[in-house]
């Protein structure tokens, strides 16, 4: 672990994580039996919901002043995602019930990880950035639930 971080660091590690969970979806997609039209469909979703991440952190970092991207952290934030990555199973015959579960342990992973990155920020608009993140992978988090849910029930 890091003992010294700046902002723009930890943005980019999130753009890094999401990539890796995409990928992670895609590996499953592929594992997945062609007669399993809804898992497909829901890890197709979840890729894009992993790209539409990681360009919501390319965006606000484009758009962020200087000041803030290079604040430093005292301390990295602890990253629970690669562990859950690390453990996440690969195997066939995945139910979209289980795939969403592991979707939420990533989303509330990240939460946490931003979550921590504000308690370490003593500028206040940093830690703003923080904060929203973290409030923006809760909702996402909330939204995959309800969109799944509503796609298995069109189907």
């Amino acid at each position: 672990m890091r003992n010294f971080e700046q902002v723009r660091d930890v943005l980019d590690h999130g753009k890094a994580l999401h990539d890796q969970i995409r990928d992670y979806y895609e590996t499953l997609k592929k594992q997945a039996d062609h007669s399993e039209i809804p898992l497909k469909m829901a890890l197709d979703y979840l890729s894009r919901h992993e790209d539409e991440q990681k360009e919501m952190l390319e965006r606000f970092e484009e758009n962020a002043r200087s000041a803030i991207l290079n604040t430093w952290l005292q301390f990295a934030p602890s990253d629970r995602v690669e562990g859950l990555l690390a453990s996440a199973a690969t195997r066939p015959g995945m139910s979209v019930d289980e795939v969403v579960q592991i979707a939420c342990a990533f989303d509330d992973a990240l939460v946490t990880l931003y979550k921590e990155a504000a308690a370490e920020m003593d500028d206040p608009k940093a830690r703003n950035v923080f904060n929203n993140l973290a409030e923006a992978s809760e909702k996402e988090k909330q939204r995959i639930v309800r969109d799944t849910q509503q796609m298995l029930h069109e189907i």
